[in-house]
């Protein structure tokens, strides 16, 4: 037991110094975890191009699942971000998406049937925890751009 535990260690350490070894000198002394995921999300990028289409926010809207307020699904997604989600309902040539439960992708040509609420969309993105993706039967509500 201790003998892999003491193997775990060593493997964490010189995995810790690699990293941060691979850092230019001036970002050393910053937070080296979001360095790294910058470096990732930049490397991802630059691979997969900036296709998603342009959105706005429009709110946050309660949702009803025997009548739904965006009736078109259009995929759960571990990487559910707005720009993902843009891009499915693109395909289905709808006006509006939105995201629910930080997974769920939903799009139509009009929203706010059941009405608005304000702050129940709390779900950060999975794919991108810097956007909002609703909550469990509220979209964050985002009109597609052109």
């Amino acid at each position: 037991m201790a003998s892999s535990r003491a193997r775990f260690l060593s493997c964490l350490l010189l995995s810790v110094l690699v990293l941060l070894t691979s850092l230019p000198a001036s970002e050393g002394c910053a937070n080296p975890f979001k360095i790294i995921k910058d470096k990732i999300k930049a490397k991802f990028k630059s691979v997969t191009g900036d296709k998603a289409p342009a959105s706005y926010l429009k709110g946050c809207f309660i949702d009803n699942s025997d009548m739904r307020d965006l009736p078109t699904f259009a995929g759960y997604d571990e990487k559910m971000d707005v720009g993902l989600c843009a891009q499915r309902c693109q395909k289905w040539k709808k006006k509006y998406l939105g995201l629910q439960e930080g997974s769920s992708c939903w799009c139509g040509n009009s929203f706010g049937a059941h009405g608005e609420s304000a702050d129940s969309c709390q779900t950060r993105c999975l794919g991108n925890d810097d956007e909002m993706c609703g909550g469990k039967l509220f979209n964050s509500v985002y009109e597609l751009q052109e």
